[in-house]
This record gives structure tokens, C-alpha cells and sequence, in this order.
């Protein structure tokens, strides 16, 4: 079944652009059974389809932040943070200065999150970079080990 049947680029003026074009598959994958937790289907990678998506994790599961691995995309940071924090209690006593409009949020201690960044060149690999946002490196690298993914944080 073609859902999107065309790129976007390939739209002529004429054509109805309603439910055509480029579509994107959010899919999240629990290792190492390589279960598909969920999938999600949005024409745009945005922070709101991110969110979306990693609250559908979360419903999902027992509602514990996990490790995730992800590409660079930065709307998944702040998707992480909207779903796995809880807003900083407003001081009891005002200091000087406006108030916040918007209280800080405090992470989840347990959420571990890295990202790989895939450097390309003529359509080819040439680097690949890999960062920890969330955790440390032997938090990870237990999680990895004990996961059997591999030896490197990866997004397959």
C-alpha cells in the first residue's frame, strides 16, 4: 500500500497536496527481542510528532525512562525532556527579579539517551559520531553490554 504515493518534490501546482507527499515512519524497537513497541506516521519530523511518539513509548511501558538512541534529530531531546521531566517547584520565597513564566525541568534520573550523527559524503558514510545527552558513558555501555546490541551505541 502506497500511503504517500509521490515525493513532495515531485508534486506538480495542479495537484491536491492533501495526504501526499513525504511521510515519516516513527518506529521504536525494544531490544533485544527487536519487539516494535510503536509505530508513527507524520508528514513532518517535528518536536509535536516526537513528543508524540515517545509518549506513546511511554504509554507503552511500565511509564520508567529507558535508554533510547536516536539520529541528531534535536526535536527528540526536547520530546525526552517533555515526557520523561516534572517542572521545578516554584520557590517559596520570591527572590529579586521577574518570576519565571515557565518553570525549569528536572530530568529524570534515570534516563539514558544517545544520539548517532551520520556524516555523509556523495551519498556515502564517511564518519560516524556518537554522543551521550543523558547518562554516562558506563551506564550506557553496561546497558549495551547486557542488552547483547553490540559494543557501540547504534540506532539499528
Amino acid at each position: 500500500m502506497d500511503i504517500c504515493q509521490k515525493k513532495s518534490r515531485h508534486l506538480q501546482v495542479d495537484e491536491p497536496h492533501e495526504g501526499v507527499g513525504d511521510h515519516w515512519v516513527w518506529t521504536a524497537i525494544s531490544l533485544p527481542s527487536r519487539l516494535r513497541i510503536t509505530s508513527h506516521l507524520s508528514a513532518e519530523r517535528s518536536e509535536v510528532a516526537a513528543i508524540n511518539c515517545i509518549q506513546q513509548i511511554r504509554a507503552r511501558s511500565n511509564g520508567r525512562a529507558t535508554f533510547f538512541t536516536s539520529d541528531k534529530l534535536p526535536a527528540y531531546v526536547a520530546a525526552l525532556v517533555a515526557t520523561y521531566s516534572t517542572a521545578e517547584p516554584q520557590p517559596r520565597k520570591r527572590g529579586r527579579g521577574r518570576p519565571r513564566l515557565t518553570p525549569r525541568r528536572i530530568v529524570d534520573s534515570q534516563l539514558r539517551y544517545a544520539q548517532v550523527d551520520k556524516q555523509r559524503a556523495d551519498g556515502r558514510v564517511v564518519e560516524v559520531r556518537r554522543r551521550i545527552i543523558f547518562g554516562t558513558a558506563l551506564d550506557i555501555e553496561s546497558i549495551i553490554k547486557s542488552d547483547g546490541c553490540g559494543s557501540q551505541i547504534n540506532t539499528a
